[in-house]
């Protein structure tokens, strides 16, 4: 029974320790690349842990190769200090023209360690596009 309680304990000080924080992050095109900025978190922080990231249209399909292809970029990218970027990716190569972006991290900063969710929402149109948009604005992208 103290083992249990001690278990419990336990597990209540880590949770006090993590907490999450759901924060919106921007696009913003680097020649013909659409390139995710960090966040002054990321910048702050002095360590990473999980990080997973996903792309979702607005007809609720999932680019797992696009989430493949930008992870081990987005892993040199966070601790590289001398890029404002996170990653960065054709837009051609998404699928339909809403996209909602997901990058779920773990950012320390000196002892807590604190999950984050960053969301964004942007339409891509060829020449039209419009990034960083509202997820109520994003059911309008054609």
């Amino acid at each position: 029974m103290l083992k249990l309680i001690s278990i419990s304990l336990l597990l209540t000080f880590l949770s006090a320790c993590k907490e999450k924080k759901v924060v919106d992050f921007n696009y913003e095109f680097s020649g013909s690349k659409l390139c995710a900025l960090k966040t002054s978190d990321m910048i702050a922080a002095n360590d990473f842990g999980l990080l997973d990231s996903s792309f979702k249209y607005k007809e609720n399909v999932f680019d797992e190769k696009l989430s493949i292809d930008i992870h081990q970029q987005s892993l040199k990218n966070l601790y590289n200090k001398q890029t404002n970027y996170i990653f960065c990716f054709d837009p051609l190569k998404a699928k339909y023209n809403g996209l909602e972006t997901q990058i779920r991290l773990e950012i320390k900063k000196g002892k807590y360690l604190r999950q984050y969710e960053f969301i964004n929402y942007s339409c891509l149109s060829g020449n039209n596009s419009k990034l960083n948009v509202s997820k109520n604005e994003i059911v309008k992208c054609n």
